[in-house]
């Protein structure tokens, strides 16, 4: 080999160690020298460069960037405190009542028909434009809101935000409030764009319609969901978003199924959602412009899980109404969000009864019954009132909790209606 051929081999294997190294101490995190050089070469190469990496015009260094919902950007925002040098923990924050938890996902869940997404509009108009309750529960103040939509489109969603904001007396240009409509771009692009618009236009809320067509691969493999989580959901959160997912769930063809049955797919859907809400639709007449769904909250992370309650949709012309209506004690003892303590007490309310009548109430194991009895006697809750036969009848005691509420009533719960005035209903529709 020539002289002058083996330099420039020697010079192309000098300069393929210094992209390599320069990519490994990028990779790593390590700002790296050459900026301003390049800069010298190509005057626009920094405002290029600017896409991948970190730039600063007064420094001649430059430093990788995690690209926003992508796969560079798994893993990024971990850090090392110390407890000691922690401080006081900060005040938990919420959007709706203790139901939102602010910076961290909720999910709502339903079947086809459950208006899950109805119920989101009425939060996201409300949230931006009115403030106050929010089927029942305080709003915490107000802010700006983005509807992400993976299903529908503008023009649908229109008319269903018109009709909500009616239904809750909002005149004039709603604000604060802005919408989404993904169509066929991809996920990750999606995100991206999502990102960007809640940086710009600084939402706090984003609600995300649904995760179904928006979760890339199998929603019933765990490493799926949890990438999803990862790559998309965590980053809006770091960034001080509050996400609200909207959901699916399988089909049932019992009302006990119904309960049971979680967000279509893998658990982890749930257990990466610090509140999960169930929307579950209640049989009705086929002329009726009422739809009754019962609200429950199957997860609640940071405080008491909240007793299940009505929300009462009522539809007319350009116009729908949601409003909240508890449900009656007797009611609940098919909930199973309610402890089974708390659903036999209630059950004795009504009358006494033996261990196979609160059983079949209930729906219930036999056997557990009897063990819950068991307890609830022992703590002075229920007693022995008489016998069939050899099969024991059990009452509430005397000195136990009111029978009028046996199930209890929880915090925010008190509060049946939204502040809203009721003859709306009549003024509206007849």
């Amino acid at each position: 080999m020539e002289g002058a051929e083996r330099r420039c081999v020697e010079d192309l294997k000098e300069l393929e160690g210094v992209v390599f190294d320069t990519a490994e101490k990028l990779a790593g995190g390590d700002e790296v020298k050459g900026g301003v050089t390049l800069a010298e070469f190509v005057e626009k190469l920094p405002k290029k460069i600017s896409k991948i990496w970190r730039w600063d015009s007064s420094s001649p260094s430059l430093s990788l960037r995690g690209c926003e919902g992508d796969e560079e950007s798994a893993g990024t925002g971990a850090r090392l405190l110390w407890v000691g040098e922690m401080g006081e923990p900060e005040e938990r924050g919420y959007i709706v009542g203790d139901l939102i938890p602010k910076n961290h996902a909720t999910t709502i869940h339903g079947g086809g028909g459950s208006a899950k997404s109805m119920l989101a509009a009425d939060l996201a108009v409300r949230y931006t434009n009115k403030g106050g309750m929010w089927l029942g529960y305080p709003m915490h103040g107000q802010g700006r809101a983005l509807f992400v939509d993976f299903e529908l489109d503008a023009a649908e969603f229109n008319r269903r935000v018109k009709a909500v904001a009616a239904g809750a007396h909002i005149s004039g240009p709603l604000k604060n409030l802005a919408y989404f409509e993904v169509g066929d771009m991809p996920t990750p692009q999606a995100f991206k764009a999502v990102r960007a618009l809640c940086n710009e236009h600084d939402f706090d809320l984003v609600i995300i319609d649904s995760v179904g067509p928006a979760l890339e691969g199998d929603v019933g493999q765990a490493k799926d969901v949890l990438a999803f989580h990862r790559k998309y959901i965590s980053p809006l959160r770091k960034d001080g978003r509050t996400p609200v997912l909207i959901d699916h769930q399988g089909r049932s063809y019992s009302e006990g199924e119904y309960q049971g049955k979680g967000a279509y797919g893998n658990s982890y859907k749930e257990h990466l959602s610090r509140s999960v809400i169930q929307a579950d639709p209640q049989p009705k007449d086929e002329d009726s412009n009422e739809l009754v769904v019962r609200v429950r909250q199957k997860k609640a992370n940071f405080g008491a899980q909240r007793r299940p309650f009505d929300a009462v949709v009522t539809f007319g012309e350009g116009v729908v109404i949601i409003e909240r209506r508890d449900v009656e004690d007797e009611e609940l003892v098919a909930e199973r969000t309610v402890s089974i303590e708390k659903r036999i007490k209630s059950a004795l309310a009504d009358a006494n009864l033996d261990k196979y009548e609160i059983a079949a109430r209930l729906g219930s194991d036999v056997g557990y019954i009897a063990n819950k009895l068991s307890k609830l006697k022992r703590f002075g809750e229920v007693e022995e009132v008489g016998k069939e036969g050899r099969t024991p009848i059990y009452g509430l005691c005397g000195d136990s909790s009111s029978p009028s509420h046996p199930l209890g009533v929880g915090e925010g719960d008190e509060e049946s209606s939204d502040g809203d005035s009721q003859p709306r209903i009549a003024k509206d529709f007849g």
